[in-house]
This record gives C-alpha cells, structure tokens and sequence, in this order.
C-alpha cells in the first residue's frame, strides 16, 4: 500500500468535503502519520472513512471528525490540552504537535500502555499520560468542576486570563456546541451505511 497516496486521497476526498481547510491542520495530517497508530490488523483501514476498531470496545474515529475537532479547536502554540480517552495516541498526537502540553487521560489499560509506546515511537514528547479509574463521564464532570472553580477563582482575584485558559468553562461550552453538528453528522452518516 502507498501510504502517502492514501494519506493524500484521505485529505482530498474525506478531510476537504468536511470543510477542513485550516492549512496548518491540513500539514498536520501529512506530517503525523495515521497508519503507526493503527493497529496492525486493521492498518489497510488506516485511510478508511471509517472508525477503525481499537480494542476494549473503543474505536478511532473517523479521520474527517479528527481533523474537523482539531480544526474547531484552533489549538495554539503555548496552550495547554486536556483530552479524555487517549485511544489510540492519533488525536494525541496531532494536539502535541500544536499545543505546548497535552494531558491526556485513559480508563483502559491496554489503550494506555498501547498509546504511550506509540507516541513514544513517533517523537511525540509533549504529552502527559494518565490512566484513570473512572468512567469517561466522571472525568467530564471532574474536569467541568475543577475549570469552573478556577474561573471563579480568576475572577475573584480580577486577573486579565486572556485565552491563556484554554480549557476555560466558556471555551470548552463554545467547543462543545461547534462539534455537536458534526459528531450528529457523523451518527446520521453511520445509521445510513
């Protein structure tokens, strides 16, 4: 398989449809590569405008929803990423390769372990592992909790936090309501197959 042939047809016929037209994240796409993050029973997949199964019942997803998160999230040199559910290391990272510090949280073992030996292999040194003993939706509400504190605590104080926050209470509310379209593209597109 030519891999960047399929990289290249993945972005043209997949990734641009989906109006992902950030240059950056388009470079992105071509500099990380998806097939080392795939596992080797499925690597013919690793193009594929599919979720690729990735064990523990987890699943990556598509490569269009990666880059349209990515794209939504502007991330920007010097901001830190918090992300929940590892996976595979793929949306890792390609949020490293943008942010100052990504910590990215996983509840299954094997992904953990599997996504650290990835990136590792890949150069990616930017990011911080934890394994987490909790459901996904507990990590959500832990972290909505601890971002609204600090929020409080920044105004308290009248600081000027500017966007260093990223994962502001506001920011992480606008996040959300940008992927919410796509994510239920994404379902309609899945119930249609």
């Amino acid at each position: 398989m030519n891999f960047e042939q399929a990289r290249f047809n993945m972005v043209e016929q997949q990734i641009r449809p989906w109006e992902v037209l950030d240059p950056q994240v388009l470079a992105l796409l071509f500099e990380v590569k998806r097939e080392l993050f795939v596992p080797a029973a499925h690597a013919a997949l690793a193009f594929a405008d599919m979720e690729v199964p990735i064990g523990c019942g987890e699943a990556m997803m598509q490569p269009k929803v990666e880059a349209r998160i990515l794209q939504e999230l502007a991330v920007r040199p010097g901001e830190s990423v918090y992300e929940v559910g590892t996976g595979s290391g793929y949306l890792t990272a390609l949020l490293a390769r943008r942010a100052r510090q990504v910590t990215s949280a996983e509840i299954h073992e094997e992904l953990h372990a599997g996504a650290g030996v990835t990136l590792y292999a890949a150069g990616v040194i930017a990011v911080y592992m934890r394994r987490e003993g909790v459901s996904y939706q507990e990590m959500f509400r832990r972290i909505k909790n601890t971002l609204i504190s600090q929020r409080k605590v920044i105004r308290a104080s009248e600081r000027d936090s500017g966007d260093q926050m990223k994962l502001s209470r506001d920011k992480v509310t606008d996040i959300s309501h940008k992927l919410v379209p796509v994510l239920r593209k994404m379902r309609e597109t899945r119930f249609k197959k």
